[in-house]
């Protein structure tokens, strides 16, 4: 999942992220299709590409998930995903073998 400018930078995007981001209930509900449809999108990529590693960035709790789904997905390799909050940016690896 990716912005458009991703993709101009090289990137393969299975899901764009423009207009997915949310702020607020009202928000979250009027978008909670696409976010589902996004979300059944990539849990179907992942499944079937089985990814050595993957970059997870931003959409935190989404891609938490989705790192979980990769490792247990069956593939040697790590699976990555980082968050920046107040300033402080944490990184998560999972082991997958």
């Amino acid at each position: 999942m990716g912005s458009l400018a991703s993709r101009a930078a090289g990137v393969r995007i299975v899901v764009n992220a423009d207009g997915l981001a949310v702020m607020g209930v009202t928000d979250v509900v009027a978008r909670l299709r696409l976010v589902r449809s996004a979300w059944r999108q990539l849990q179907l990529q992942t499944l079937q590409l089985r990814p050595k590693v993957a970059l997870l960035a931003g959409f935190t709790e989404f891609h938490a998930r989705l790192g979980r789904l990769a490792a247990r997905a069956g593939r040697s390799g790590a699976v990555v995903w980082s968050t920046s909050s107040l300033g402080v940016a944490t990184v998560a690896i999972a082991k997958t073998a």
